[in-house]
C-alpha cells in the first residue's frame, strides 16, 4: 500500500510539473491563451482583423470549442456535430471529380476513397468547421457564443482541389498506383517511414499534414505554412520533405502529379 501511494505521489509531482513546464509559444494555450493562434476561439485570443473568435468578456475556454469531457459526440471527446457540407447532406466533393486522382477499378476499391462516410477519421472532425456551413460555435456540449458565426472563405476548405484524404495507403495501394500512373516511368510512389503519418487505419487525413494545436505559420509572412507538422523553421524544407514521405523524385517527377495540376487558392498545386 506504501509503495502504491508513494508511486502515486510521484506521478502527481511529475504532472504538476509538466504543467508548469514553458509551452511553445506556437500553442493554443501560449501565454495563458492570451495568443492569435487561429484555433484558439476564445475570447483571449488576440488576433485582430480576420481573426473569429468570442467576443471581449465572452467564453474564455479554450479547448470546449472542440472538445468536451462529457456528453461528448461519437468521436473520443468531441464537442462538434457531424459537418453539414457544401451539399447540406454532409457529402463532400472529391478532389477533381476522383477521375483526374485515381482511374482504377483496383486502386479505387482498395484505397477505399470516397467511400461513404466521406471524409472519415480526423479529416471529417476538422471538416466540422472548414466546411464553411457548420458554425464554429455550433458545439454538443455547452453551446458557446460563436453559435451565429460561420468560416471566413479563407478558411473554408474545397475538397474539390484539396490534396486527396481519407483514403487507404499501404503497399497494396502503391503498388497499384506505381503500376498504372498515367506517364509511365518508373515508380514513384513509396510508403511513408516511421514518421506516424498515416491513421490507425493506414489513412492519410489532414492531420498527416497539419497539426491543429500548433500555429505555425508567422505574422511577418516568412513562414506560411498553416498548422504545419513537420516544423523546422524552413518552410521549403518542411514542405518538401512532407512531399516526399510518399512522392519521391522532386517537383517534375511522375509521382508528384497525377494530371495537369491546377492552380487554386486553397491548397494551391505549383508546378
Amino acid at each position: 500500500m506504501k509503495c502504491l501511494w508513494i508511486s502515486a505521489l510521484l506521478s502527481f509531482l511529475l504532472v504538476g510539473l509538466a504543467y508548469g513546464a514553458a509551452v511553445d509559444e506556437k500553442s493554443l494555450g501560449y501565454d495563458g491563451g492570451a495568443n492569435a493562434h487561429p484555433h484558439n476561439l476564445s475570447s483571449l485570443n488576440t488576433g485582430g482583423v480576420g481573426s473569429i473568435h468570442a467576443p471581449a468578456g465572452g467564453e474564455t475556454q479554450i479547448c470546449k470549442f472542440c472538445h468536451t469531457p462529457h456528453g461528448a459526440a461519437s468521436r473520443p471527446l468531441w464537442n462538434r456535430p457531424d459537418p453539414v457540407g457544401p451539399s447540406g447532406d454532409g457529402s463532400f466533393p472529391l478532389y477533381g471529380g476522383s477521375s483526374l486522382v485515381i482511374d482504377d477499378a483496383g486502386v479505387v476499391g482498395d484505397s477505399q476513397y470516397g467511400q461513404n462516410p466521406y471524409p472519415n477519421g480526423a479529416s471529417r472532425m476538422c471538416m466540422s468547421c472548414h466546411d464553411g456551413v457548420t458554425a464554429i460555435g455550433e458545439v454538443v456540449s455547452e453551446a458557446a457564443e460563436l453559435a451565429n458565426l460561420s468560416m471566413s472563405g479563407e478558411g473554408t476548405i474545397d475538397l474539390s482541389v484539396s490534396h486527396p484524404i481519407s483514403f487507404v495507403y499501404n503497399s497494396t495501394v502503391a503498388g497499384l498506383i506505381n503500376a498504372q500512373k498515367n506517364d509511365g516511368g518508373t515508380d514513384t510512389y513509396q510508403l511513408p517511414g516511421s514518421n506516424a503519418l498515416l491513421d490507425g487505419q493506414s489513412r492519410m487525413q489532414c492531420n498527416t499534414c497539419h497539426n491543429p494545436h500548433l500555429d505555425t505559420r508567422d505574422e511577418g509572412g516568412t513562414y506560411n505554412l498553416p498548422m504545419w507538422r513537420k516544423y523546422s523553421g524552413v518552410e521549403n524544407d518542411d514542405y518538401e520533405w512532407t512531399c516526399q514521405q510518399c512522392h519521391v523524385g522532386g517537383p517534375t517527377s511522375a509521382g508528384i502529379f497525377w494530371g495537369s495540376p491546377t492552380i487554386n487558392d486553397q491548397h494551391d498545386l505549383i508546378p
